[in-house]
């Protein structure tokens, strides 16, 4: 979320030359539209912190806009992971639990092949 499109786009670059299997884990942030009340309010507090210690949010995205992401840099073996799938994997059927502010996801993506000349 602090970084520019083309920093993010320069990273996934970076990465797409490593080894094939080679993962990256990429974490970001729901734009406010997409938040229920008390995550809005959740993320608002920490964007004012983030931006007070000149950590502004630059980069939101939909989990589709993610993935179309990492996809458009030739990953693939891309994995979603939010805050329900956490409520799932470590909390089982607990039901009264909530996590963070449902604003943070995360987005894994494999080196799918080997890189070729890309200019």
């Amino acid at each position: 979320m602090y970084l520019t499109l083309p920093a993010i786009e320069a990273t996934l670059s970076t990465v797409r030359g490593c080894a094939v299997g080679s993962k990256i884990a990429l974490t970001y942030d729901l734009p406010r539209s997409s938040l229920d009340t008390r995550g809005l309010a959740l993320t608002n507090a920490i964007r004012d912190v983030a931006a007070d210690m000149g950590e502004p949010f630059i980069s939101l995205f939909e989990p589709a806009e993610a993935e179309a992401l990492v996809r458009r840099c030739r990953f693939g073996d891309i994995l979603h992971f939010g805050p329900e799938d956490a409520i799932r994997t470590y909390f089982g059927s607990q039901q009264d639990v909530w996590v963070g502010s449902g604003a943070q996801r995360m987005i894994v993506a494999t080196v799918t092949s080997a890189r070729r000349n890309d200019h």
